[in-house]
């Protein structure tokens, strides 16, 4: 609060708190119709926004109080409590990015594995395995692969030898 003064029914000034004088500006500053409750007027003094309240005493029969008082705590509170938020908005992103990436590391990782080794066996290379530790899609995934592997190496086993068999036999017969 930075001042309060009274006035009389006439606007005649009887009380105030200003050390210095009072402004004279003040007296006509807010003088709305007051008898049907209070008054608000923004205006700015001395390099400051201040808000002046006006009520009516006694319904205006015996004067008038005015209450000044300025916005800057209130702005003051509004930009710390915007600046807490801003912080845990930030906290917030940086902990879901960070959770974000730990996620999707776990996620493609075994995926690269996989896809590694099918490009090994492509290439002719059957005794790769894939070493997929989870116990999730993924990792029903790589047990599969590893199964399949596994086929495809015995079969083309059993094709070799029934190669070599055959080889053999057109030896013999020729």
């Amino acid at each position: 609060v930075r001042y309060i003064f009274i006035q009389d029914a006439s606007r005649k000034l009887l009380a105030h708190t200003f050390t210095d004088g009072f402004p004279e500006a003040l007296i006509s500053l807010n003088n709305n119709n007051l008898s049907d409750g209070y008054s608000i007027e923004h205006f700015i003094a001395e390099d400051e926004d201040l808000i002046d309240i006006a009520m009516p005493i006694l319904l205006s029969r015996a004067g008038f109080l005015h209450i000044g008082f300025t916005e800057q705590p209130i702005h003051d509170k509004v930009y710390e409590v915007i600046a807490w938020l801003l912080g845990i908005i930030i906290a917030v992103l940086a902990a879901g990015g960070g959770a974000a990436l730990v996620f999707a590391t776990i996620i493609t990782k075994p995926v690269y594995k996989l896809a590694k080794a099918a490009k090994m066996i492509g290439a002719g290379n059957l005794d790769c395995i894939v070493d997929v530790k989870s116990t999730d899609e993924i990792g029903q995934l790589g047990i599969t692969f590893n199964k399949m592997v596994e086929e495809l190496r015995n079969t083309t086993v059993s094709r070799d030898f029934l190669t070599r068999i055959i080889d053999s036999m057109i030896d013999i017969v020729l």
